[in-house]
């Protein structure tokens, strides 16, 4: 069993955690949207509402304890949190853009959308 961490419970991050989480992960999902949290909350072992984009809101969830990071959230908002996330993340890949900004931050491992 991993710890794992989804960052964002928007169209892919709600379906990728609720699957680790049906494979007997302990999953914990954050977003800064209150309705998806509600929607989703009981289908991980833990759920959060919050602007995680944000260093200091990212560091009190305790980030390096997770053994994996899975980021689902938009373009313009990786950026931010690339400065704070850590080495052993896994992102969503929907574009060759978002190719570039993962490499570019040492990303360990991504997964491309289809």
């Amino acid at each position: 069993m991993k710890s794992i961490l989804v960052i964002g419970a928007g169209k892919f991050g709600h379906h990728i955690a609720e699957y680790l989480c049906d494979m007997g992960n302990d999953v914990m999902l954050v977003d800064k949207d209150e309705a998806l949290i509600d929607t989703y909350a009981d289908k991980v072992t833990e759920a959060e509402i919050g602007d995680f984009t944000i260093k200091n809101n990212l560091e009190a969830l305790n980030v390096k304890d997770y053994d994996y990071i899975f980021v689902c959230i938009g373009i313009s908002r990786i950026v931010l949190l690339s400065q704070a996330i850590l080495r052993n993340s896994v992102r969503v890949m929907l574009s060759e853009r978002h190719h570039h900004l993962f490499t570019k931050n040492s990303c360990c491992k991504m997964v491309r959308m289809r």
